[in-house]
């Protein structure tokens, strides 16, 4: 392989991870969004509880492609 295409498969490998980090931000905006809620109002037991499921399967998320990330090195 010559320096150039070596060149673009490293910039396809930072595109790709850079789409990777972009949607686990947007999976640490939408947990934060969640903490904020539940801190700000009088939130039920099962609403509590809800917004915790909401958050695990949000960073359940996050490790997935944090692993995809890792393995696509």
């Amino acid at each position: 392989m010559d320096d150039k295409e070596e060149l673009i498969k490293e910039l396809q490998w930072v595109k790709y991870r850079i789409q990777i980090l972009d949607m686990i931000e947007e999976r640490l905006i939408m947990m934060r969004q969640l903490a904020v809620e539940a801190f700000e109002n009088d939130l039920s037991k099962s609403e509590r509880e809800e917004i915790g499921r909401q958050i695990q399967k949000l960073q359940q998320e996050i490790m997935l492609l944090e692993m995809e990330n890792t393995n696509e090195q």
